[in-house]
């Protein structure tokens, strides 16, 4: 049996299909993620391609990163993953998102676009296939598994796959640094906005899961450039003025944590550490 067959019109494997189960309630979903995970790991000891990809381009990592499935998303970047892989911006993209704004703005872009994408549009509003379909070359709209993860408000998921090399900025619109700031623009606590063809106003604050993977971001954007710089000057041997440019930012130390820069951490409190014994000894 070909492990990396595919069935149907979308074109997914094995792999896809379980990375994108919900045939699951809330009582049942940690059993459930668990058994999906054992699967995971019988389909790539037989060779599964981990970076198999649909007729959207979408791969498993991008459906485990949509549904939320912490475990089989680390699983999958451990096998190699691709955590930058893009795919085609679809209503399976969007459905069960939540986030009116956003499935607004995307459809909005969608509609501006050409090729498979438009395609697929244009038969949901031509059922019976009345008018012959023209796929023209063009830009199609595109996400990753981050922006999968922001859009559906998987934090854990996200910091997994930034720590695994994803970059928040891939997707243009659709990516996930684009959409937190478009979030952080367009919402408040206590903010209602219309919706592009709605009649009426519906009140969408940002949800906690939301609101927390706007922070992470946040700290990702400014953490990733302070450590960068930090790292320059202390291969520089310059400890002194990486750690006077760290403890500039009061939040160093948990950036640093969040940031997986362990490394860099143990490297600042070491030379403090040493700084503060040299003034003790001279006392």
């Amino acid at each position: 049996h070909d492990v990396n067959a595919t069935t149907g019109e979308d074109g997914a494997t094995a792999l896809h299909q379980v990375a994108d189960s919900t045939d699951m309630n809330d009582d049942s979903q940690g059993a459930h993620e668990e058994r999906q995970l054992a699967v995971v790991h019988c389909l790539l000891d037989a060779g599964a391609n981990v970076d198999a990809e649909r007729a959207d381009k979408a791969t498993p990592l991008m459906l485990a990163s949509q549904r939320g499935r912490l475990s089989i998303v680390e699983c999958l970047l451990s096998a190699g993953a691709s955590p930058n892989a893009l795919a085609d911006v679809t209503q399976h993209f969007l459905s069960g998102c939540g986030h009116k704004s956003l499935v607004a703005l995307a459809e909005e872009m969608l509609q501006d676009t050409v090729g498979p994408t438009i395609a697929v549009q244009a038969r949901q509003q031509d059922p019976d296939g009345q008018q012959e379909l023209q796929d023209e070359p063009g830009d199609v709209r595109q996400a990753t598994a981050a922006g999968a993860a922001y859009i559906h408000g998987h934090l854990s998921c996200l910091v997994a796959l930034f720590i695994a090399g994803a970059d928040l900025n891939a997707g243009g619109k659709m990516s996930a640094m684009a959409m937190a700031l478009h979030d952080k623009k367009t919402f408040s606590n206590d903010h209602s906005v219309m919706i592009a063809g709605a009649e009426e106003e519906h009140d969408h604050t940002i949800s906690d899961e939301r609101r927390s993977c706007i922070e992470f971001i946040e700290v990702a954007q400014q953490g990733s450039e302070l450590i960068s710089e930090v790292k320059v000057l202390i291969s520089a041997g310059d400890t002194d003025a990486a750690s006077a440019l760290i403890q500039s930012d009061p939040e160093w130390k948990w950036k640093c944590t969040v940031l997986k820069e362990i490394g860099v951490l143990e490297e600042i409190e070491a030379h403090e550490k040493q700084k503060a014994e040299f003034q003790a000894d001279k006392m």
